[in-house]
């Protein structure tokens, strides 16, 4: 009884871990770490999802992410650009940057004695 018992304690354990490390990979950034210089569109496609645009400016290929969810701590946005030259990643990062308005007071503090 004692080992099914610590049996399910370690699964329910492991369960929990993994569907709480889910939860906290939702900012396109920590998406944006599995780029590697040199992955080619599809591949970008396939971790980043369908970009939101892309323009072509001789050589290069530019694709734009709008408006993403910068991490899961905070609800500012960004957009984010990946830059190909002969389909191949040589640049990509984050451009602007707009923090969300919570309007009033940003900071409660609470002390107790």
């Amino acid at each position: 009884m004692k080992k099914l018992f610590s049996t399910i304690l370690v699964l329910g354990l492991l369960l929990s871990e993994n569907a709480y490390a889910g939860l906290l990979n939702f900012g396109f950034s920590d998406k944006l770490k599995k780029i590697s210089p040199g992955d080619n569109p599809s591949k970008v496609e396939k971790k980043l999802g369908k970009p939101d645009g892309f323009k072509v400016r001789g050589e290069f290929t530019i694709y734009n992410y709008n408006h993403k969810l910068i991490s899961e701590w905070a609800w500012d946005r960004a957009d984010y650009h990946i830059i190909f030259k002969d389909n191949k990643v040589t640049e990509y990062g984050m451009g602007e940057v707009r923090q969300k308005d919570i309007g009033g007071v940003q900071t409660f503090f609470i002390y107790a004695y």
